[in-house]
This record gives C-alpha cells, sequence and structure tokens, in this order.
C-alpha cells in the first residue's frame, strides 16, 4: 500500500495451547526486535503487527519458537495469523 487508502496486510504472531480441549486463550505477542524476545501483549492491538514483506521472518520466528517450546517440554505453539485493513474515503 502506497497511500493512506486503501488495502493492507499485516502477519500477527500468536502463542496457541497444544493441550486437548484446554480453554486457555490465545495470546498475540510483542516482538523486540533489539533482543530478539517475545512477550504476551496481552491485547491483539498492542502486539507486533509486522509488514506484509515479513511473512518469511514471522513464520520463521513461530516455527523456531514452536521448536524451542517443544524441546522445553511447554504445551503451546506458534503460529501467524492475517490481518488484513481495508482504509477508503467517506463519503
Amino acid at each position: 500500500m502506497n497511500g493512506i487508502v486503501g488495502n493492507q496486510i499485516k502477519y500477527i504472531l500468536i502463542q496457541t495451547n497444544t493441550v486437548e480441549g484446554s480453554t486457555a486463550p490465545q495470546e498475540a505477542m510483542f516482538y523486540n526486535e533489539y533482543n530478539n524476545t517475545l512477550t504476551s501483549s496481552g491485547d491483539i492491538n498492542t502486539a507486533t503487527k509486522f509488514k506484509e514483506e515479513d511473512l518469511e521472518k514471522v513464520q520463521s520466528i513461530a516455527s523456531l519458537q514452536t521448536q524451542l517450546a517443544a524441546l522445553f517440554g511447554k504445551l503451546f505453539k506458534y503460529e501467524v495469523i492475517k490481518e488484513t485493513i481495508e482504509r477508503t474515503v467517506v463519503e
């Protein structure tokens, strides 16, 4: 998207509990690029929203974090969700 009006795609990293029947909520994640850490944002609006061209990067982060969680016996995985924002002029 080159301007304000139009469609914009963002990707958000989420953490999901893998326990069968779990009622634990999915958590949107905040990614600190300075030190490569993830923290739960508590609100999807404050989560890191990766640009469309960063899809491969966020998928790699999700894959790595899921592998680390499995290695350390954590019962969750990381996934990427897509958010599409449409902006139009109101007349």
